[in-house]
């Protein structure tokens, strides 16, 4: 079962994407964003930075993705200790 939530087996789609956890991180990212997100895979989710921003913000858009993902796995590890 899945540290995180112990409600779904615990594979990477539900870790990163349809989790409660995941859910509320990218929820926020496209709130902050004005965007709706797809997630319904991680390429999916990062087409959001093919889209027509600034490179400065295509650069912070995706370094946030990346530490969600990070955050994400760092906090599974953490509860399997």
């Amino acid at each position: 079962m899945c540290s995180l939530c112990d409600d779904h087996y615990e594979i990477i789609h539900h870790l990163f994407l349809e989790g409660r956890f995941a859910n509320q991180l990218w929820d926020w990212l496209g709130d902050v964003l004005n965007y709706p997100l797809d997630k319904s895979s991680i390429p999916n989710l990062l087409t959001i930075c093919s889209k027509y921003w600034s490179q400065q913000i295509h650069d912070l858009i995706l370094a946030t993705a990346i530490n969600i993902l990070d955050y994400l796995a760092l906090q599974e590890q953490a509860q399997i200790s």
